[in-house]
C-alpha cells in the first residue's frame, strides 16, 4: 500500500518533469521525490532516488531506474550559492533505517556522501568540471564528475554536476585513520581547510601576520576528525604543526633558512598555485582551500588539495573580461576573514620554490596544459552536455543575461564554451612569459599563399590579410631573427568575420626576419625586412 500511495504521488510529477525531457536525455537522469516536504540547509529530509542511464543510449522518464532506487537523505549546500535561484544540494545514500548505504554510483567507488552540484554562474557549466579533471591528470584526488540532468518533485531543474564529497577515504583522501581512540596524534591523518565563515566549535584561527602594510589572518576547520569528534590532543598536535610551519616560512623570509620545505611537499605546493593561477580564481587561497596531512609513519608532510569550486575562475568574476594577466596570490583587497595567507609571498619571493615552480610549469606544459589539449575537452564536453544545455537554459533563461558576480556574458551556449576556450588559451601564453616557457611545440605549416603581407619590407606596422576570415580564437604572432631566436610575440581573438590583422611592430633592428602566425590547427612563415 505504501509504495501504491507513493507511485500515485510520483506520477503526476513525473508526467510534468516529462514535459521538459519528452526526447529524453543521453545523460544520467536523477529523479528525487521529497514526499512533498521542503529541502532545507540542513538537516537532511529523507527523500527518494531514481537514477536512470545507461551508456551510449537515451534514456527517459518512463524507463524503471537501473543505477540506484532507494532512500536518500537531501540538503541544500553551499554558502553564498545557496542564495541562488538554482542551488546545489547535498546528499546521503541510505538504507531504510537511515544509516549509511556505501554504493557505487555511475561507477565511481563506493561511498554514501555525494553532491549535485548545480551550476549557474557558470553559463559554460564546465569550470569545475575542467579543473577537477585536469588535477586528476596531474596524479591528485579530485573529486570525479558526470554531468546529469535533476528533477526534483516533478520539477526540472536542468543540468547538473555529480560529484564525490570531499572527505577522508580509501578512495578519496586516503589519510590514515584514528581507528585505535589510543593513538599518537602524529600517527593518523589530519583533512582541514582555510575557509571565512568560523565559529570557535569547527576550528581555529591563524595568528596575525603583516603583509606589506596588511595585517592578515585566516580561519581554519576541522574536517577529520570532524569537529564534533576531535580530540583535544588532536587539535592541539594539528595547530601546533601549522603553528610551526608558518613560523618556518617567516624565518625563510627573514632569514632565509630553509627548513620550512621539510614540513612540505613543495611539489604538491608548486602544482596546486599553478592549478589556483592557470584559472585565475578569484577565491583561491582563502576559500574552500583544502589541505591533508598523513601520519608521520607514512608522508608526515603539509599538501595542498583537493582543488574545489572553480565557478567563479577562468574569467567568470566582476571585471575580469579579457584580463589574461596578473597573479592571484598576492591580491591584498580582501578583509578579514578572507583574506590569503602571508604563503605565497614567502615562497614566491624564494629562488628554490620558483625554480621549483618553473620546472613544475615546463613539465605540465610538455605534457596537459596546452591550448590543443584543453580545446579538445572543452569540445568533447560540450558535445556531450549541448542537448541538456538547452533544456537547462530553457529551465534558466540567464543566456545573454548579466550577473552581479560574472562579467562575460555571451549570447548562446557556444558563445560561452568558445569564450572560456580562448580565454585558457591566453591565460597560457601569459603564464608562459611570467614562468620563462618558450612553446616549441608548433602546429603543421598552412599554405602562406592563403594569406598576404603588407607592407614588406615594413616600418612600425604590418597587415596579414587572409582571403578567407580568420576563426575566432587565439593566434599567436611570433617573430624571430634568422638564427631562430624568438624576438617578439604577441596573442589576439579576431573578431568575427575578420579578414586582416593588423600588427603593431616591435623596435626592432633593421634586417630580415621570420614572422609566423600560428592557431590551434596550423602554422604559417613568412620572410619579412624591417628598414
Amino acid at each position: 500500500m505504501k509504495f501504491f500511495l507513493f507511485f500515485l504521488f510520483l506520477f503526476p510529477l513525473l508526467l510534468s518533469g516529462q514535459e521538459l525531457l519528452d526526447e529524453g536525455s543521453n545523460l544520467p537522469l536523477f529523479v528525487v521525490d521529497t514526499y512533498g516536504n521542503e529541502i532545507p540547509n540542513e538537516p537532511k529530509t529523507e527523500a527518494h532516488l531514481s537514477i536512470i542511464y545507461t551508456e551510449g543510449e537515451i534514456s527517459f522518464l518512463t524507463n524503471s531506474p537501473n543505477v540506484y532506487d532507494g532512500q536518500i537523505g537531501i540538503e541544500v549546500r553551499g554558502n553564498g550559492t545557496a542564495n541562488l535561484d538554482k542551488v546545489s544540494y547535498l546528499f546521503e545514500t541510505q538504507l531504510e533505517d537511515g544509516e549509511n548505504n556505501n554504493v557505487s554510483l555511475l561507477n565511481f567507488p563506493k561511498e554514501n556522501d555525494w553532491v549535485l552540484y548545480g551550476p549557474y554562474i557558470d553559463k559554460s557549466l564546465l569550470r569545475n568540471v575542467l579543473t577537477y579533471e585536469l588535477a586528476r591528470d596531474m596524479g591528485y584526488y579530485a573529486s570525479r564528475v558526470q554531468p546529469c540532468e535533476l528533477v526534483i518533485n516533478g520539477d526540472y531543474l536542468g543540468v547538473y554536476i555529480f560529484m564525490e564529497k570531499i572527505k577522508r577515504d580509501n578512495d578519496r583522501i586516503d589519510l590514515t585513520k584514528f581507528d585505535d581512540p589510543d593513538i599518537l596524534p602524529s600517527e593518523g591523518g589530519f583533512l582541514f581547510k582555510i575557509d571565512s565563515w568560523w565559529n570557535p566549535n569547527i576550528g581555529w584561527q591563524s595568528a596575525t601576520y603583516t603583509v606589506g602594510n596588511q595585517e592578515r589572518k585566516w580561519n581554519y576547520h576541522y574536517l577529520y576528525p570532524k569537529a564534533d569528534e576531535i580530540t583535544e590532543a588532536q587539535k592541539s598536535y594539528l595547530k601546533n604543526f601549522v603553528d610551526n610551519f608558518e613560523n618556518k616560512l617567516l624565518s625563510l623570509q627573514e632569514t632565509g633558512d630553509a627548513a620550512v620545505y621539510d614540513l612540505i611537499d613543495v611539489e604538491n605546493f608548486a602544482d596546486y598555485f599553478l592549478i589556483n593561477e592557470l584559472a585565475k580564481n578569484p577565491d583561491a587561497y582563502r576559500l574552500s582551500t583544502y589541505l591533508h596531512k598523513d601520519a608521520e609513519s607514512e608522508d608526515g608532510r603539509l599538501k595542498l588539495g583537493p582543488v574545489w569550486d572553480y565557478n567563479f575562475g577562468f574569467s567568470n568574476y566582476w571585471d575580469y573580461k579579457n584580463v589574461y594577466s596578473g597573479w592571484e596570490y598576492d591580491n591584498n583587497w580582501w578583509d578579514f576573514p578572507d583574506q590569503i595567507p602571508f604563503w605565497w609571498s614567502v615562497l614566491l619571493n624564494d629562488p628554490y620554490f620558483e625554480n621549483i615552480l618553473k620546472e613544475r610549469w615546463a613539465f605540465w606544459r610538455s605534457s596537459m596544459i596546452n591550448c590543443a589539449n584543453f580545446t579538445d575537452q572543452i569540445t568533447s564536453w560540450e558535445s556531450l552536455i549541448t542537448p541538456a544545455a538547452e533544456r537547462n537554459f530553457a529551465r534558466w533563461p540567464v543566456l545573454g543575461q548579466p550577473h552581479i558576480l560574472d562579467w562575460y556574458v555571451g549570447d548562446t551556449y557556444a558563445g560561452e564554451v568558445d569564450y572560456l576556450n580562448n580565454w585558457i588559451c591566453q591565460r597560457i601564453v601569459w603564464m608562459d612569459q611570467q614562468l620563462d616557457y618558450l612553446d616549441t611545440n608548433i602546429p603543421p605549416v598552412a599554405d602562406a599563399q592563403l594569406y598576404t603581407i603588407y607592407p614588406n619590407p615594413a616600418t612600425d606596422h604590418l597587415t596579414i590579410q587572409s582571403t578567407d576570415t580568420f576563426p575566432s580564437y587565439l593566434h599567436t604572432i611570433r617573430i624571430y631573427d634568422l638564427y631562430k631566436k624568438l624576438q617578439w610575440e604577441e596573442t589576439l581573438v579576431p573578431q568575427f568575420n575578420e579578414e586582416r590583422i593588423n600588427i603593431s611592430l616591435p623596435d626592432l633592428s633593421t634586417g630580415i626576419f621570420i614572422l609566423e602566425l600560428s592557431n590551434l590547427k596550423n602554422s604559417s612563415r613568412w620572410k619579412i625586412v624591417i628598414k
